[in-house]
This record gives structure tokens, sequence and C-alpha cells, in this order.
């Protein structure tokens, strides 16, 4: 069987593919967007919640809310360090 495998996978390597999902009827780059858009949210929530502290990780999380406020979202008084 393997012999088969090697063969086939060879075999359709060279061919076109196409790949559909006919049951999808949302834009993909839509549902990529919301994806990505609840991700923030999550991380937004965490960088606001007060009783988290961990200052080892201090220069990471400084990261993440720049690239928020990048887009014009910040961690509120997370990042209020003057």
């Amino acid at each position: 069987m393997e012999f088969y495998q090697e063969v086939i996978a060879n075999l359709l390597s060279r061919e076109q593919v196409q790949i559909v999902f006919p049951n999808v009827t949302q834009d993909p780059n839509a549902m990529v967007e919301m994806t990505c858009y609840q991700a923030l949210k999550k991380i937004k929530a965490v960088l606001e919640d007060e009783t988290l502290d961990d200052p080892t990780c201090f220069v990471k999380i400084e990261k993440i809310i720049e690239a928020l406020e990048d887009i014009g979202s910040g961690a509120r008084n997370r990042h209020d360090f003057g």
C-alpha cells in the first residue's frame, strides 16, 4: 500500500487542486476578519482586567497595548505609566 500511496501522491501533486465548501455562505475574508476581531476583543479584555498582575511579562504586554493603540484602541488605564 505504501508504494501505491507514493505513486498516487506523486501523480496528484502535478494536478491543479480546487477546494469547495458548498455550505459556506459567508465571504471567507469576512469570516477571518470577524475571527480576528473577536480575538482582539478578548486580548483587550485581558489587558483591561485590573485583577491580573504579571510584571515579568511587562514588555510583551506593552507591545500588545501599542499594537492596539496603533489601530485606535488602547487599554485605558493599563497604559498610564507616566
